[in-house]
């Protein structure tokens, strides 16, 4: 028995001490097991979540997206998915892994990470929009080959080729 309960200790430590939120759940759907990032980052009141309904807990947290289906013996599909939860104005990822009769469910806020993609895909949405509509002649071409990859319509406008002529070509090719 001694040996039993150093072994859920160090079960709980490395629990509490992962990166992610983690929440086990019971073929019930009922909470076996809460980590404190979970509790932090569904914005609960400390308590002892063990034996409450995940389904009820996850929904009132703005989590109702988080599935808890039980593992029903014939599949061992892991999901993972990100969805905005408008309750805690955060982007969570999470991802269900069934094992034996229960339900480990992890997650993490990634919002500060989905912020840095959207900022980049303007940037680069504004990088594109400055080469194509530009009237100067622009072209991006291979370091390796010097053949042309890209070029703008100011510089078909100035060279008078088409497209189709000039990728693939090098200056001196043309």
């Amino acid at each position: 028995e001694q040996s039993i309960r150093e072994k859920n200790k160090l079960f709980e430590s490395i629990l509490e001490d992962m990166s992610d939120a983690f929440i086990a759940v019971d073929s019930l759907h009922r909470i076996t097991y809460m980590n404190k990032k979970a509790i932090t980052l569904l914005m609960l009141p400390e308590t002892d979540y063990t034996g409450m309904d995940a389904n009820k807990v996850l929904r009132e947290s703005g989590m109702a997206e988080i599935p808890t289906l039980t593992y029903n013996g014939k599949s061992n599909q892991l999901e993972a998915k990100e969805f905005y939860s408008s309750r805690l104005k955060k982007w969570i990822d999470y991802r269900t892994s069934p094992f034996e009769q229960d339900v480990a469910i992890y997650f993490r806020d990634i919002t500060e990470k989905k912020y840095a993609e959207a900022k980049l895909f303007l940037s680069e949405n504004h990088k594109q929009t400055a080469f194509s509509t530009s009237p100067d002649a622009i072209s991006i071409s291979s370091v390796e080959t010097g053949m042309f990859t890209e070029v703008n319509d100011g510089f078909l406008t100035i060279t008078g080729y088409n497209r189709h002529e000039v990728i693939g070509k090098t200056a001196a090719g043309l």
